[in-house]
């Protein structure tokens, strides 16, 4: 079974990807979806042969995402530190 984490659309915990895609279209034959290898890091990478990146270019990409997120969270009117401290949203309940 294929589970994804996506807090934006079930916040509580990961659901099977089936369940997922259907809180965003109505039908299934609507989407194309695409497994790719667990090393790829971003929508321009290959899917099954993603290349590797330095340590600091992911700590530098892992700053500037947390940035954003946090500026997002913010003008929400959520507390980031709350939404992106250390235990994930669906352990909390």
């Amino acid at each position: 079974m294929v589970l994804v984490s996506d807090p934006a659309l079930h916040a509580y915990r990961p659901i099977p990807l089936k369940k997922w895609i259907l809180k965003q279209v109505e039908n299934l034959e609507d989407v194309k979806v695409s497994i790719c290898s667990g090393k790829t890091y971003g929508p321009s990478d290959e899917c099954y042969e993603a290349k590797r990146r330095d340590e600091q270019t992911l700590i530098r990409h892992r700053e500037m995402f947390m940035d954003r997120e946090f500026s997002n969270l913010v003008n929400l009117k959520y507390n980031p530190e709350n939404e992106l401290g250390n235990i994930p949203y669906w352990l909390r309940y």
